[in-house]
């Protein structure tokens, strides 16, 4: 079973493989920190093209942020990619769900 909470403590990216096939990718920010993300996603095949090929969108509500959020996403997505730019403190908690899961 793939995790379904992420925490980075460190200017990083952590890509995160998702069902394309499932409407309804729901991601959350939180954790207490002191620093900024981005979340954005894909829509190419991240195992066939290899990561340097594959081109990122950054998510309109969930670019250069510094508090929490959430946002939902349709289907035809194949990766997400959290992306923390700037970190100082704490951890940033990414959280990944679809409507096929509990």
């Amino acid at each position: 079973m793939r995790p379904k909470r992420i925490t980075i403590s460190a200017v990083q990216d952590v890509v995160y493989p998702v069902d394309p096939y499932c409407h309804g990718n729901r991601v959350g920010v939180g954790g207490t920190f002191v620093g900024t993300y981005t979340v954005q996603f894909t829509n190419d095949d991240i195992h066939r093209l290899g990561a340097a090929a594959v081109q990122w969108h950054d998510s309109t509500n969930q670019t250069g942020q510094t508090a929490a959020t959430i946002d939902h996403y349709e289907g035809g997505i194949t990766a997400f990619r959290f992306r923390v730019t700037a970190y100082t403190s704490g951890g940033v908690e990414f959280n990944h769900s679809d409507q096929k899961e509990a």
